[in-house]
């Protein structure tokens, strides 16, 4: 949750009301919020999806690079629909 969220009269008001939700809400500046990109999903897999290397189809520095450019494309195109 964002500092505003967290500081507004709503949210604040509705924690009167609900124990439960305010113990959740205190909590929440201590967790990590992950960036908002909509791509994010795919981003985390292909970073992880190691296994062309493990299995000796690629080397490091060719996975490196060709995931590189994945990778780019998927932010480029997240960065191109954010902005517009």
């Amino acid at each position: 949750m964002s500092r505003g969220a967290l500081e507004s009269k709503e949210l604040q008001d509705y924690l009167k009301t609900d124990e439960q939700m305010k113990g959740f809400v205190d909590m929440a500046p201590y967790g990590w919020r992950y960036p908002g990109i909509p791509s994010g999903n795919q981003l985390n897999r292909v970073g992880r999806d190691i296994s062309p290397i493990m299995k000796g189809e690629i080397g490091v520095q060719a996975w490196l690079a060709d995931t590189q450019r994945t990778l780019q494309a998927m932010v480029d195109k997240d960065w191109e629909m954010l902005s517009s």
